[in-house]
């Protein structure tokens, strides 16, 4: 079970960028849903933690480095954080309702943008940051991509991909197979801490033109659901 790689001693922080996706967690580990949860919040129990960030990058990485840092204070040890919730597909192939394990996580709109006979340049070409976080290989990791329908890099984006264009131009860049808003964030956050990383995404809506690419939240929620279910954490 994936419960057995974690402890007391040895904690999983599960971030989750929503309110929906945290409800959604608490309800498959049964568990009373408080509606009045707020961005920076965590439920902790034995071996898991579940920390609402907050959509997008900037709560992504401040709502982690907070719950880290304040951590042993309180007697928390986190060993590994999991970038966990729905996320958009770049890949035709990767169906609604689908999960993919991040083998990196990469920044795909920070850069400098097409200029004339110039391809995009990301900010780790220009050599002023880093923005591709390659997946470091650990048991419990291992665990999730081997239970995964699809593996490989998802893309962390500011800007949803709306149209056809702006997801081609992320695929592209970045070649991931799905589109989310906090992951690289994260595991950048957990890089400068020296904490183990991970992402897994069920995919919710095909990313392009919204008129045609509409989220399926009933799908992406109930699989999400069993994601969680599955994990047997004793909470």
């Amino acid at each position: 079970m994936f419960s057995e790689f974690f402890d007391s001693n040895n904690r999983l922080l599960l971030a989750v960028a929503s309110g929906s996706e945290f409800g959604a967690v608490l309800r498959a580990l049964n568990q009373n849903i408080d509606e009045t949860s707020e961005d920076w919040c965590a439920l902790h129990f034995d071996s898991i933690s579940i920390l609402q960030t907050g959509v997008g990058k900037a709560n992504a990485a401040g709502a982690v480095t907070h719950e880290i840092s304040i951590a042993k204070a309180n007697g928390r040890n986190y060993s590994a954080v999991l970038s966990f919730g729905i996320a958009g597909s770049l890949d035709e192939n990767v169906k609604i309702g689908s999960t993919v394990f991040g083998t990196a996580a990469v920044f795909a709109d920070e850069g400098t943008p097409h200029l004339a006979n110039q391809e995009w340049t990301s900010l780790e070409q220009s050599g002023w940051a880093r923005t591709s976080f390659q997946q470091n290989e650990s048991p419990w990791s291992q665990h999730l991509s081997l239970s995964a329908d699809h593996v490989g890099a998802i893309a962390t984006v500011s800007t949803i991909s709306g149209t056809n264009e702006i997801a081609a131009q992320y695929a592209k860049r970045t070649g991931a197979l799905a589109e989310g808003m906090e992951g690289a964030a994260i595991a950048q956050v957990c890089s400068h801490l020296s904490v183990s990383f991970a992402e897994l995404r069920v995919i919710s809506n095909r990313c392009g033109n919204r008129d045609v690419n509409k989220l399926d939240i009933p799908t992406s929620f109930k699989r999400l659901t069993q994601v969680v279910q599955v994990w047997k954490f004793d909470v």
